[in-house]
């Protein structure tokens, strides 16, 4: 076989021209993806002709420095190479903030396929140079580390044709890790129902990640374990004021509530609007619910009114997890931080 010379099956059909696109980096969280595309231009007895279905699905991302080896497909993440795996599907996630523009699909003629890779921390020893193999319906096998295999599935020799680089590499990020200072609550609009002077409102906070005082990313989802907590400012028995809360993540409607917070004769709010960035604490205020009594106290912990802390867990635009505490702070009836 010619070292540079496309290289045809008795059929004549071939491989005349591969590309291949990687992005460069990606962080190690297991759920933002790094895009790959592949170009492939095909044609038989010189002439284009479009893969076939079976062709396109006989395609593989693999390891360019041991190309033997296959990037294992796999759209949740549970089966891995070395802590890569790859997915034909898209999360949503944003890509990494330290990419530069792609690439534009100016080749013509060919097919275009995309797939996506995501890693976890085991990938960070080193960055993933990516390959592809490509099996014709004629059983010849077109891999782009520069080989070529016939239908017996020997190995003619290198072409530099079809060898896309050992730098479509894909080089793993540690995700930040943001402080409970870094976390933020910002009203938004004004209190709802009922009077201020009364004590009885509904607010609504958005939360926000806001690193280095500057804008952060913004939050794909959010969980409060427990789903909310109920303050009163003193331990004093005729103390009937106190303030709880709920959330709800990103896009939803619905607040979520823990049922063993009391809530008064008032009925709990609804949102007036969806946050699709932002996660919303719910801080509602009342002026008929009393401190529950020592006989009130249930022995069992998970049937104790949930006082606080809130555990918070979100994942910002590019699939980091940020953890921090939410709780009342003593003294007041309605002040809020983060531990």
């Amino acid at each position: 076989m010619n070292a540079q010379t496309p290289i045809a099956a008795d059929d004549g059909w071939r491989i005349a021209r591969v590309s291949l696109h990687v992005d460069s980096l990606v962080y190690t969280n297991g759920r933002q993806q790094a895009y790959v595309r592949l170009y492939i231009e095909a044609e038989s007895n010189f002439e284009p002709v479009k893969l076939t279905q079976s062709e396109k699905d006989s395609v593989r991302l693999i390891d360019y420095t041991n190309p033997e080896i296959d990037i294992p497909f796999s759209e949740d993440g549970d089966e891995r190479y070395r802590g890569w795996s790859a997915q034909r599907d898209f999360r949503g996630y944003e890509p990494h903030p330290g990419l530069g523009r792609r690439p534009d699909t100016t080749l013509a003629g060919g097919d275009y396929l995309e797939f996506y890779v995501d890693a976890t921390a085991d990938a960070l020893r080193a960055p993933l140079a990516l390959a592809f193999r490509v099996t014709g319906d004629n059983k010849w096998t077109y891999r782009t580390d520069g080989y070529v295999f016939d239908q017996n599935g020997q190995a003619g020799a290198y072409n530099n044709q079809y060898d896309t680089g050992a730098d479509k590499s894909v080089r793993p990020m540690t995700p930040p890790v943001y402080t409970p200072a870094e976390f933020r609550l910002g009203p938004a609009g004004t209190r709802g129902t009922g009077s201020l002077r009364a004590g009885i409102f509904n607010d609504v906070h958005l939360l926000f990640l806001q690193p280095n005082a500057s804008p952060g990313p913004t939050i794909r989802s959010m969980r409060c374990s427990p789903a909310g907590m109920i303050h009163w400012k003193d331990a004093l028995p005729s103390t009937e004021n106190p303030c709880f809360t709920g959330y709800a993540s990103p896009g939803e409607n619905d607040i979520h509530w823990d049922d063993r917070v009391p809530q008064g004769s008032q009925p709990l709010p609804l949102l007036d609007k969806v946050y699709p960035e932002q996660g919303v604490i719910m801080l509602c205020g009342r002026i008929d619910i009393p401190q529950p009594s020592d006989d009130d106290v249930p022995q069992a912990d998970d049937e104790r009114v949930p006082r606080g802390p809130v555990d918070i867990e979100v994942i910002d635009m590019y699939g980091n997890k940020h953890t921090c505490r939410l709780e009342f702070v003593t003294g007041t009836r309605d002040q809020l931080r983060f531990l």
